[in-house]
């Protein structure tokens, strides 16, 4: 009785708090459907016409009253059926809302629900659409990590729609983090489930067309698109009512296609596929079609190079997302900007890259807190579930305890309890160390991101200072103050893309998202070529000599990026004489290269050296491999096991 009355206070506290924000029409309108309610025998219809009134109204705040006040009196008469779709309907409102926070704690509640009715599709579709949305906040590793726990709580239950749907879900989560490959075979098996329906069906053809997209298969591409565009194109022509339905999907369908040529530059196909869509488009679409529209019309626009039209197109994709979705409007940022420096506004493209950098900042901060606030609220779902779970024991023992079995029960609560107690002290000492590690992580980065925002700030200012010297003073400069200032121009701006990409490059490393070609391959082919590479570099003023005691021996090494830490020891803007060495030792269980001479082995707070020589220690040490640098003897050392 006093649970029931505490829950029945804090829906009074919320009913009140919601009713001091409605419109009159609103309180009229909400009074009546409880007015109703209560005249109604307190029986199922009385649950269902409450279900209905919140359906109805599903788009108005106050409507999540109504679906609260019909799952609490489902549970008093005890009908699971219409307790799970309630569960449900009060997880649409937060999802219909986008309220991270409480969808997922609403998540927990339809968990509960759907385990303990044995009915696990609600909790599945469910918990989908959570990590989709935490795929479009950024929180992808977290998503796959989820998605992947999808998987074997749905084969553990042995519930096989489940597992269909933890399929997509992880090739969702691959797709946003441009996995493509692990994205498509993720799809390919969702569509091996017997039990995938056509909706399902629908969204696998959708996520396996992007990966396709993304990975430029043109032929799979088209296949996969035609297949998704007979399934809606029937379902559309099926009632003439139908096409209302699915024009917004049959849109989404072509702007796929555009999305496709225009990776590939196939201008008429994307044309031709621009203005099918055209048929589809209103103004009242949903909000991403509206964007990918758009921006399809900007990319036909930027093939053809009527930047007149381009650039109004990509304005209106700004102006929709602003303030929606950080994420996408800085991508769009970084489109437009590319678009400018291909118009031949560089001094436009260079303002919007300073400004897309500056916002970069901001929204690494903003996700940061997004991703410990969504650590913390899990925590402490957790420990509500687990206090949940012990009063229901509680509850459950003290109902068939008896004189005689009084004692065992005490002891069995304690024990109980102890071993809970232990486990939160656990729970709590990994958090402690968690929150360390990531504080201390953060603090690192922190410092990592200052140093170099002020390496590419300095030459980028540099650049546009110039820039504007050159467009502004251009008659009042003599020819050699105009030669100096373009050469600064350049050095500068290939100093900011060897900075930007090596930053990129060092990420990958440390986040284990660099994917490698790895192959067996003749190692003194390679130390050879690289020689030659590093002769044929514009400015490398080094002479390189490489010396070694077999004529081939082979190594599994991906080729490209070995080639990479070659040239880096092999350049040098002066006059300098390197030598390579390779030597076999342990037996020949291991190779070791030896590099004297090298300007990247001397002592310099440089910033790009000391990025290179992470890069290249990381590199080397995924291969389980070791990279040495000794200052004083100019040397760098650098050791591959051959096993």
């Amino acid at each position: 009785m006093r649970r029931r009355f505490y829950i029945l206070l804090i829906l009074l506290g919320s009913v009140l708090h919601v009713s001091a924000g409605l419109t009159s029409e609103e309180q009229t309108l909400r009074d009546s459907i409880f007015n109703v309610y209560h005249s109604m025998p307190a029986d199922t219809m009385r649950v269902e016409y409450l279900k209905s009134m919140y359906q109805q109204n599903i788009r108005a705040d106050w409507s999540i009253e109504l679906a609260d006040s019909a799952l609490q009196a489902a549970r008093v008469l005890g009908n699971g059926r219409l307790e799970l779709m309630l569960c449900h309907e009060a997880f649409r409102y937060s999802q219909y809302r986008g309220d991270l926070q409480e969808m997922e704690r609403r998540l927990a509640v339809l968990k509960e629900c759907c385990y303990r009715q044995k009915s696990y599709e609600y909790y599945f579709s469910a918990w989908e659409a959570v990590l989709d949305l935490q795929c479009s906040r950024g929180n992808i590793e977290y998503a796959i990590l989820q998605a992947k726990q999808m998987k074997a709580d749905a084969e553990e239950l042995g519930y096989e729609k489940g597992i269909c749907t933890s399929y997509i879900a992880l090739g969702s989560a691959y797709g946003y983090s441009e996995q493509y490959a692990e994205g498509a075979e993720a799809y390919k098996e969702a569509l091996k489930c017997p039990t995938i329906s056509t909706r399902e069906k629908l969204d696998t053809y959708w996520g396996l067309s992007g990966c396709y997209i993304g990975l430029k298969d043109e032929e799979n591409a088209v296949i996969i698109l035609n297949q998704e565009k007979e399934i809606l194109e029937k379902l559309a022509g099926a009632k003439p009512t139908n096409y209302p339905l699915y024009r917004d999907r049959l849109l989404d369908n072509q702007l796929r296609f555009c999305q496709l040529y225009a990776k590939i530059k196939e201008i008429p196909k994307l044309k031709s596929h621009l203005l099918i869509a055209k048929k589809h488009y209103t103004e009242n679409v949903f909000l991403p079609y509206y964007f990918q529209y758009h921006l399809s019309w900007a990319d036909y626009y930027h093939l053809v190079q009527d930047w007149d039209a381009c650039f109004p197109e990509l304005d209106l994709v700004l102006e929709r997302s602003k303030g929606m979705q950080p994420w996408y409007e800085q991508n769009v940022r970084k489109t437009k900007a590319q678009y400018l420096w291909d118009a031949g506004r560089q001094e436009d493209a260079l303002e919007a890259y300073k400004e897309i950098v500056q916002i970069g900042d901001s929204l690494i901060q903003y996700f940061r807190e997004q991703q410990t606030e969504t650590v913390q609220s899990n925590y402490r779902i957790k420990k509500e579930l687990m206090k949940q779970a012990e009063n229901e024991n509680k509850v459950r023992w003290l109902t068939f305890a008896s004189a005689m079995v009084l004692f065992i029960i005490i002891l069995v609560f304690t024990v109980r309890t102890l071993y809970f107690r232990s486990l939160l002290r656990k729970d709590e000492a990994e958090t402690r160390a968690a929150s360390e590690l990531a504080r201390k992580a953060n603090h690192m980065k922190d410092i990592f991101l200052k140093n170099i925002v002020d390496d590419i700030k300095v030459p980028l200012d540099s650049v546009v200072h110039l820039s504007k010297l050159l467009s502004v003073e251009r008659d009042t400069l003599s020819i050699e103050q105009r030669t100096e200032y373009s050469s600064s121009i350049t050095v500068n701006a290939e100093r900011l893309i060897i900075l930007v990409n090596n930053v990129l490059d060092l990420s990958r490393l440390e986040s284990g998202m660099m994917r490698f070609d790895v192959q067996s391959y003749d190692v003194v082919q390679l130390c050879r070529d690289a020689v030659y590479m590093a002769g044929m570099q514009e400015g490398n003023l080094a002479t390189v000599s490489f010396e070694h005691d077999v004529e081939s021996l082979m190594l599994r090494i991906d080729s490209s990026r070995f080639h990479k830490l070659m040239t880096s020891m092999f350049t040098a803007k002066d006059a300098v004489t390197i030598h390579c060495k390779l030597i076999v030792t342990g037996g020949e269980q291991e190779i070791k290269l030896v590099v004297t001479g090298s300007p990247l082995s001397a002592s310099s707070p440089d910033r790009l050296r000391q990025i290179q020589h992470d890069i290249n220690r990381l590199f080397i040490e995924i291969f389980h491999g070791s990279y040495t640098i000794e200052s004083e003897e100019t040397c760098i050392t650098v050791c591959f096991p051959l096993a």
